[in-house]
This record gives C-alpha cells, sequence and structure tokens, in this order.
C-alpha cells in the first residue's frame, strides 16, 4: 500500500517539500543506476563507447549536486515562515543572528605620557 499524504498536498508546507524533493533525488538515482548499469552492461559486450567514463562521471556529478542540495543546503525554514505568513519575523532574526559577530578584542589605544 502506497504512503498517503495526511493533508492536502501543498507545494509551500515544508514537510510536503522535503518529502517531494527526496522522492526527487531517489528517483535521480534510480534512473542513474537503471541506466548507467545497462549501458555498461552493453560496454562489456563488446559495443565500445570511447565517452561512456565521461558521461557517467558527468551525470554523477549532477547527481551528487542535486543530493548535496536536498540533504544539506535545502532550507525549508523559510518556505514554513512563508506559508505561516511571518517570512519578514524570519528574515529580520536571521539577519540579526548574522549580524551578532563576537566583537574582538578592541585595538588597544596607544598610552599617552
Amino acid at each position: 500500500m502506497p504512503p498517503r499524504w495526511p493533508r492536502t498536498p501543498d507545494r509551500n508546507d515544508p514537510a510536503f517539500r522535503r518529502l517531494e524533493d527526496f522522492i526527487n533525488f531517489a528517483l535521480h538515482a534510480a534512473i542513474y543506476l537503471a541506466v548507467n548499469s545497462g549501458l555498461w552492461f552493453f560496454q562489456l559486450l563488446n559495443h565500445p563507447w570511447d565517452n561512456l567514463s565521461i558521461v557517467s562521471g558527468v551525470w554523477l556529478l549532477g547527481l551528487v549536486s542535486h543530493g548535496c542540495y536536498v540533504f544539506i543546503l535545502a532550507d525549508y525554514r523559510r518556505i514554513e515562515a512563508a506559508a505561516q505568513g511571518n517570512w519578514q519575523q524570519e528574515l529580520a532574526t536571521e539577519l540579526e543572528e548574522d549580524a551578532t559577530v563576537t566583537p574582538d578584542e578592541a585595538p588597544s589605544s596607544p598610552e599617552q605620557p
């Protein structure tokens, strides 16, 4: 039985967006594995293709970058804030957090006689 989403699917819902991005990555990985294993199988049957390693490498680079986006770079907090209507407050708090840098030691002023 396939999984069911408990509410109406909406791309603005951060949990749904995260799930959709993860499923898209899984589909991308499955297609990569299926196509490349087929191509390398035919390569082994003495049907040479000189650029197969380049094609596989470039596609693997695209798959790795897609995975980095899904698992590392995607920020679903902004989507959630936009869905709730308080994105401006979230952005302001992020800017405040970025601005609060620990001040370095103040340069010592030269002693005056």
